[in-house]
């Protein structure tokens, strides 16, 4: 908040006005700020590492909300919100925003709530929400709105719910020591880093999203879903990948 109080203070473009229209406004830069930073979450492999710990329960329930880590350092996972500043978006406007989106996001991690009609296509309901923690290779990457589904909706990252999805991570972490599931990205990214044979190899594994390998032997979203529509052609167009558990052993 230091950070942001600053550059508002020093740095803004423009200066949105605390009337009905600048709260709109100030609300939908807020969510597509979170969406563009929880898309980077899970497609660069330094953010991934720090993001790990949230995805790595196998329940969907309120308290996996507030799974997160301490080595976020307090806002780290949060580059897209540093720009708001510059748009003008008022410190306190950003506050109020994010309490109510937050109270939001946390309603979204439950299986209590099946589904809301006509909500899903607009809000990140609960089963919008389940999709992205479930494993299947259709699920993954998928869904990162917080408040509003419309983001993925725009930017091709929307999957609906068609079966309820195997929770967790694509190698599910086996433990309960705290310890490890709050460095268990850590990790696993610094192993990845020590058996890169060449300097680019190592900055390779920061940047690139998580399953790539210097080696070629990739096991990314990308691959896992070509493999699941190699694995079945049956299913058509390939985005219906019920059933198929199985690969998520092979990330």
């Amino acid at each position: 908040m230091a950070a942001y109080i600053m550059l508002y203070e020093h740095a803004r473009w423009f200066s949105i006005p605390f009337v009905w229209w600048g709260w709109v406004l100030g609300f939908l830069l807020n969510d597509l700020a979170y969406y563009t930073d929880h898309r980077i979450a899970h497609r660069v492999g330094f953010f991934w590492a720090i993001h790990t710990s949230h995805h790595s329960s196998r329940e969907m329930n309120l308290l996996v909300a507030n799974r997160g880590t301490l080595l976020d350092l307090g806002g780290l996972m949060s580059p897209a919100y540093l720009v708001l500043p510059f748009l003008g978006v008022h410190p306190a406007m950003f506050l109020a925003c994010k309490f109510f989106a937050n109270l939001w996001g946390i309603f979204n991690h439950t299986r209590l709530v099946r589904r809301m009609g006509v909500l899903e296509g607009i809000l990140a309901t609960p089963a919008n929400h389940r999709v992205h923690h479930g494993t299947e290779p259709k699920y993954l990457d998928k869904n990162y709105g917080q408040v509003l589904i419309i983001w993925d909706r725009l930017f091709g990252t929307w999957q609906p719910e068609e079966e309820e999805p195997t929770f967790g991570l694509v190698h599910q972490l086996d433990t309960y020591s705290v310890w490890d599931i709050q460095t268990s990205g850590a990790q696993w990214l610094i192993g990845k880093v020590r058996t890169a044979p060449t300097l680019r190899d190592k900055l390779s594994y920061l940047i690139k999203p998580p399953g790539w390998s210097h080696d070629g032997h990739h096991e990314t979203t990308e691959v896992l879903v070509a493999a699941a529509r190699t694995a079945s052609p049956s299913r058509g167009n390939g985005d219906d990948f019920s059933g198929w558990p199985e690969m998520a052993d092979n990330r």
